[in-house]
């Protein structure tokens, strides 16, 4: 999951660190770096969850944002899906698979090795985040 680490410290009370991280993707030309890439994938996993579409890999941190806030959060789903977009645009090289992968579990060696794995995580996201 991209960004676990972020997740895990969202306040469950505060949407506005979401919007904040999709707006850094958002706001216009430039590279991107991978903690910026890292922080908007995982604010587009809330986004999705509160859309009723979470990851089976979302922290409780996230979900307890998500319950008490899920209205705000929907909102945000063009944001998230603009940001999904930009990300997933750049080319390849421009940023190590291995700096947006975060998980302990050996992730960073399979995001070196496999670049279809962010494919696939790309695309599944984009799909919690379409349709109604």
């Amino acid at each position: 999951m991209f960004g676990r680490r972020w997740l895990t410290k969202l306040p469950a009370h505060d949407p506005e660190s979401v919007e904040r991280a999709l707006d850094r993707v958002n706001a216009g030309p430039g590279s991107l770096e991978a903690g910026t890439v890292r922080e908007a994938l995982a604010a587009s996993e809330v986004v999705a969850a509160s859309l009723g579409r979470p990851s089976a890999q979302l922290p409780p941190e996230a979900h307890a944002l998500v319950e008490r806030c899920g209205g705000e959060l929907r909102k945000l789903r063009d944001k998230a899906r603009s940001a999904l977009q930009r990300i997933g645009g750049v080319p390849e090289p421009t940023f190590d698979a291995r700096d947006v992968y975060d998980e302990p579990d050996g992730a960073v060696e399979q995001a070196d090795a496999d670049a279809r794995r962010w494919r696939t995580e790309m695309d599944l996201l984009s799909l919690r985040l379409s349709g109604d």
